[in-house]
């Protein structure tokens, strides 16, 4: 075994079911480090967003930088010299045209999520990321905002592709992101949590609210 490396701890591998989907346990007790299911539903989405990225990226794994990286992992151990790129959803989403209100069902969801959230970190850390390095003694820094729209309503060929999987992502997330923040900690019964996210589903596939999500 490297040097680098310690055995994994048995209570990271622990797993509950809450809501028919599977949890890791210690992900969502404690400090609540991850809510997501852990099953092949939240996989499949995962899957997915990797296609929405790589269209967004245009088939790119990387933004260029000054230097051409050697080497380009996940997650590593970081050393002086290096590149790292971090990519945030603003939990937010939004309409080109300005049509979204606070009685849209999909607007609800994202304000309920993000109270639920912010008992404990930051919902909307993507729009701090580039201070937060700076302070931390990167240089260089660059910051990209990308819309991907939701729907197939752009006219750009490309961010209509991106927009029809996005579609599926947002259709996932809203169960996957929303289950045990808005029913566990914000107090939502799951028949109304159900019924909030079916409103939800439905105006994503309106093409007038032309919504999108930030990155």
């Amino acid at each position: 075994m490297s040097s680098e490396t310690l055995p994994l701890h048995p209570k990271y591998k622990e797993t509950l079911y809450e809501f028919d989907r599977l949890y890791q346990r210690f992900g969502t007790t404690g400090r609540h480090i991850y809510w997501c299911p852990i099953d092949e539903g939240e996989e499949e989405r995962l899957f997915i967003q990797d296609e929405i990225v790589q269209l967004a990226f245009g088939a790119n794994l990387f933004f260029r930088c000054n230097t051409y990286p050697q080497k380009i992992l996940d997650c590593g151990l970081l050393r002086g010299g290096g590149t790292i790129q971090m990519m945030e959803y603003n939990m937010s989403v939004q309409s080109d045209n300005g049509t979204l209100t606070e009685k849209h069902a999909i607007y609800q969801w994202g304000a309920k999520y993000r109270a639920a959230m912010q008992l404990d970190r930051n919902p909307r850390i993507g729009a701090t990321l580039s201070r937060l390095l700076r302070d931390a003694g990167l240089k260089d820094l660059e910051e990209r905002y990308i819309q991907l729209p939701i729907g197939s309503w752009p006219e750009n060929a490309r961010q209509r592709a991106i927009g029809q999987k996005n579609l599926d992502n947002i259709d996932r997330l809203l169960d996957n992101f929303g289950l045990m923040p808005l029913i566990k900690r914000g107090g939502m019964s799951k028949d109304s949590f159900l019924e909030l996210t079916e409103q939800a589903r439905r105006e994503a596939r309106d093409p007038r609210l032309k919504l999108y999500i930030p990155l």
